[in-house]
């Protein structure tokens, strides 16, 4: 039961991939609730140190192993020696780790092109598509009522512009769910600086102000943009 995730970064992949953990772990297929992560850079970190792929994926047992950034395998000069180990590791242990690799939709296709009998032993493949503008505002504002904040009238006009600049612009390194989870960080921590700078009631302590929203978004582009 190994699966492809293919999509662009902030999708949702690793928010699945729990959810699939969960799922499993309550049919007993898997030990663990949560999955373990890697990436691609890991991975060959410990390949480039002398361990053995089977010896690293077998550490991993009894749990969903989640890794990203696979179709930057293609780099590596290691790469097909890589994917026959994996599809070797997977023959001898069918039945005892499930493994999603995830990456970008071209790459991941392309990968699977390097050996005939990968796409045999990874028959599940979802794609994820990119968030639209409407989507993104309802992660944030989601997010920011689950974590008890609230948005004056004219906060919440000037997040939806805010996510509007940063939905179009084609400088930032950060886009779809990330983009808006990293964003939402700099806006809490804008809003904590002010409210410990004011006087404010107990009922006022979690309001977003239309100011923390710029002044977030000013901070946010200088540090996600390229230069």
């Amino acid at each position: 039961m190994n699966i492809v995730f293919t999509g662009e970064s902030g999708t949702g992949k690793k928010t699945v991939a729990n959810i699939l953990a969960e799922m499993y772990y309550s049919m007993g297929m898997v030990k663990a609730k949560s999955t373990v992560e890697l990436d691609k850079y890991e991975l060959m970190a410990l390949i480039n140190r002398g361990m053995k792929l089977e010896d690293i994926l077998s550490k991993f047992a009894g749990k969903v192993l989640f890794i990203d950034k696979m179709h930057l395998l293609l780099e590596e000069e290691q790469c097909n020696k890589v994917v026959a180990e994996l599809v070797k590791f997977i023959d001898k242990n069918a039945n005892k780790i499930i493994i999603v690799l995830s990456g970008e939709k071209e790459g991941m296709r392309r990968l699977v092109l390097t050996n005939e009998d990968f796409n045999y032993r990874f028959p599940t493949w979802f794609d994820f598509e990119d968030y639209d503008y409407n989507g993104l505002c309802d992660i944030a504002i989601n997010t920011l009522n689950r974590k008890s904040y609230s948005l004056e009238r004219e906060a919440e006009v000037a997040l939806k512009k805010a996510i509007i600049g940063m939905y179009g612009n084609p400088n930032l390194v950060l886009s779809n769910g990330l983009m808006i989870k990293q964003y939402l960080d700099s806006l809490i921590r804008a809003q904590s600086i002010r409210v410990c700078d004011e006087d404010l009631s107990k009922e006022n302590i979690n309001v977003i102000t239309a100011e923390d929203i710029i002044t977030a978004q000013d901070k946010f582009l200088l540090k996600n943009s390229i230069k």
